[in-house]
């Protein structure tokens, strides 16, 4: 029917690309921040583990755009 519910397993899927998706953009605004001259202490408490996370979430979306094709 035109209301059938979604797979979950979709759904899940949905929700982990939205994630990764808005940690890229948080993160490279961060980065962005202190590219500028803001301190790194007023944008993140952990600046070690920016380049990680960023790497982390741009290698995921990338892999489950190759298994989705």
């Amino acid at each position: 029917t035109m209301f059938a519910k979604e797979n979950p397993m979709s759904e899940v899927l949905n929700k982990v690309k939205e994630w990764l998706e808005d940690e890229v953009e948080n993160t490279n605004s961060m980065q962005n921040e202190i590219k500028k001259g803001e301190i790194w202490q007023n944008v993140t408490d952990r600046p070690d583990l920016i380049s990680g996370r960023l790497e982390c979430a741009k290698s995921l979306l990338s892999q489950i755009k190759k298994w989705e094709n």
